[in-house]
């Protein structure tokens, strides 16, 4: 429920609920309209035809398909940013597949965003792969092709299950437009259509890569359970507008797009320069202007791995995925709370 403290209230698609400027409030107005106005057609009235096992009931009813969508709302607190979602994606979902042949279901989820992020940490809390930063990708290039044969995903580069890397599964942040962002590891297992067989044992594997033939065109799909999520941000300009995303201008400072539960902005992928930063650090993010004006450390949503973030700069926020809660940083900020 909203907190009885919020001294703003907003409903999404928006910017930054506390610096918006006008010329903003503006753009978020006609997205507003653009995702609330008279129903259409399903995109893929083929593939939502073949999603039909029915999962979602009196609790969790599906997700509308067309317009009028269900509205994120944002409100804010001294001490926490509130994000009010569905898990519902405010757009048309029916061109999305996966294994179970299921539809997204309406799960209410109220993310906080702490508005004070604690102290970085030195080495950061790991999400990832542990792959190294890929090369930024030049201006317009192509997305790699969708593997979808048994081959290709069999092949797909991995890390040992069970190993060292221990990829953080979930939301680890939430956007503008209401959804989820999550880590960006799956198991191979997982990502399989359901005519693949899996060669091998199980295995880590890059899920924005391994679960391409599962998405919707704002790059989205769901989890085993239902929950429509997506993994990375690499939308055309086009694609931005569709998915109640706000769009670059041109030499400037990328948008805000959403944030991380640790607290910090994640952004677009250029930097004040209008250009793609080459400083960002381990964890996806740098120290510097935003597109708001200010200077502090933000995230960047980027074309190649691991395209948000690789590891969290500051401790998130535990409430928002279960698994936080064995986090090292957690722990204690619950005894120092008197919480263990």
């Amino acid at each position: 429920s909203s907190p009885r403290n919020a001294h703003r209230h907003l409903r999404l698609p928006s910017g930054e609920p506390r610096m918006a400027a006008p010329c903003l409030l503006d753009k978020v107005l006609l997205l507003g309209v653009l995702l609330t106005g008279v129903g259409a057609a399903p995109h893929c009235p083929g593939k939502l035809q073949q999603l039909s096992s029915p999962n979602c009931g009196v609790e969790d009813p599906e997700c509308p398909v067309e317009a009028p969508f269900h509205r994120t709302n944002i409100s804010v607190d001294g001490a926490f940013r509130y994000v009010e979602t569905s898990y519902c994606p405010p757009y048309d979902w029916s061109c999305l597949s996966n294994q179970k042949a299921r539809r997204p279901c309406a799960r209410k989820q109220t993310f906080k965003i702490p508005l004070e992020p604690t102290p970085p940490a030195a080495e950061g809390i790991p999400l990832g792969l542990g792959w190294p930063r890929a090369s930024p990708a030049p201006a317009g290039a192509a997305s790699a092709d969708v593997p979808t044969s048994a081959e290709a995903l069999n092949a797909l580069p991995s890390a040992v299950l069970g190993g060292d890397v221990r990829p953080m599964l979930g939301a680890i942040a939430v956007l503008l437009n209401g959804v989820a962002l999550n880590g960006v590891a799956t198991k191979l297992s997982e990502a399989l259509p359901a005519d693949v067989r899996l060669e091998g044992s199980d295995r880590w594997v890059d899920a924005v890569v391994a679960e391409a033939w599962m998405d919707d065109g704002c790059l989205g799909h769901l989890s085993g359970g239902g929950n429509y999520h997506t993994h990375a941000g690499r939308w055309s300009p086009e694609q931005r507008i569709a998915c109640g995303l706000p769009q670059d201008d041109a030499g400037q400072h990328s948008p805000l797009l959403g944030w991380a539960f640790d607290g910090h902005g994640l952004f677009g992928p250029h930097d004040a320069l209008g250009q793609p930063p080459t400083d960002l650090d381990a964890c996806g993010g740098h120290a510097g202007l935003t597109a708001t004006g200010e200077s502090q450390y933000h995230y960047h949503m980027t074309d190649v791995y691991p395209y948000a973030l690789e590891c969290y700069r500051s401790c998130p926020e535990p409430s928002n995925n279960f698994r936080f809660k064995d986090l090292p940083c957690a722990k204690r900020a619950a005894q120092s709370k008197g919480e263990l």
